[in-house]
């Protein structure tokens, strides 16, 4: 009887060896994919706060602009700056003094510059939304701020510093002011989560191209 007992018990334990060479590559597989597809939604929840962050910030940009546009009759005078420059948000210039009165004049400043540092930008990219920011001679430490985004710099252009002259390998792209003196066309653009700048778009100026990952936001619509 204990005999029995005992070839009964090894003959169970010959039955449960445990998995086989193929299981077990085929649970490590199934893993693998599990695996993958929680990083692509980990990745995909990641664009998408970037996303929410830029059209926030956006947002906010352009509260400011109003603002501006307020108490001074007008929005910033870009004449002879960049899109990137948002040198009139930040400090004074000496035609925006307070105008007693007209009770209108700065008041400012109007915008964090939440320690993006200085920029590095093509001065191919029109005041109008033509042309792109890494072409043409390279204007430098634009008072810019910066999105989301984290993108290397194109060689030289699209390059950020701190005011200490630190150089950031990797930082957003600089939000962009455009038409600011046509209140049909003022507008605010960032470059989207490429990274790349789209252009206009021919058809609808507050739109971002077809196929353009860019945001686009008008002022006064």
């Amino acid at each position: 009887m204990a005999l029995n007992i005992k070839t009964n018990f090894q003959h169970q334990r010959k039955n449960q060896q445990g998995f086989s060479l193929l299981e077990l590559m085929l649970v490590v597989g199934i893993l693998a994919v599990i695996g993958g597809a929680m990083v692509a939604s980990f990745g995909s929840v990641d664009t998408d706060s970037k996303d929410q962050i830029a059209r926030h910030e956006i947002l906010e940009l352009k509260k400011a602009l109003l603002q501006f546009r307020q108490d001074l009759g007008h929005f910033p005078d870009m004449t002879g700056l960049s899109p990137a420059d948002f040198s009139g948000l930040l400090e004074q210039g000496a035609e925006d003094s307070w105008d007693i009165d007209r009770g209108r004049g700065w008041r400012g400043p109007y915008v964090s510059r939440f320690g993006e540092g200085l920029l590095d930008i093509g001065d191919d990219l029109g005041l109008d939304g033509t042309g792109q920011p890494d072409a043409g001679s390279v204007l430098t430490n634009i008072a810019a701020i910066a999105d989301p985004y984290q993108h290397k710099a194109i060689g030289s252009y699209l390059q950020w510093q701190s005011r200490s002259g630190e150089v950031y390998e990797k930082w957003g792209r600089p939000y962009l002011l455009f038409n600011l003196e046509d209140d049909n066309k003022a507008r605010i653009v960032s470059m989207g989560k490429d990274g790349v700048y789209a252009g206009n778009n021919a058809s609808d100026i507050c739109s971002a191209n077809t196929n353009s990952d860019d945001i686009v936001v008008c002022l006064l619509k």
